[in-house]
């Protein structure tokens, strides 16, 4: 009887934790790729926070959110890695994947070798930061760059 008590709660917060998660944000939301457009010199949290929150795989199919959000976020980094993860600790490991996955991509050039410095001289996680060393160093190999 505890045991099962025990189970149906644990699942309870589980399912109440993914859903309050979901509503939080708004996926492939393009106003909130607008605002951190216009915000990059003078960025905050917050702004931050609402533009990582709206990655989701299933944005993918919208070929206009996908390729300005990869460009934006490559244009944070260079504004403010720190504040990209201090957003990523605290959405979590889920969006630290999202977010690899988008740098291992990049749809237009960047100086890889000028992000990676720029992530691995950031502040935050040592595991958030490795994470976009990997994926950088990815991207990086793809274009036959030799990164450290």
């Amino acid at each position: 009887m505890k045991k099962t008590r025990l189970i149906l709660t644990i699942a309870f917060l589980t399912i109440i934790t993914h859903f309050g998660f979901s509503k939080d944000c708004d996926k492939c939301d393009t106003d909130k790729l607008i605002e951190l457009s216009e915000n990059l010199d003078n960025l905050n949290y917050e702004t931050v926070k609402n533009f990582i929150c709206t990655f989701d795989l299933t944005c993918k199919n919208n070929i206009e959110f996908s390729e300005w959000s990869n460009e934006l976020l490559f244009k944070l980094i260079e504004h403010d890695a720190y504040l990209l993860n201090r957003a990523l600790n605290e959405l979590g490991f889920e969006y630290v994947k999202l977010i690899g996955q988008e740098l291992e991509t990049p749809v237009i050039e960047f100086d890889l070798k000028k992000i990676y410095v720029l992530i691995q001289n950031s502040k935050g996680p040592k595991s958030i930061i490795e994470e976009e060393k990997k994926a950088i160093r990815k991207a990086a190999k793809k274009e036959g760059i030799k990164l450290e």
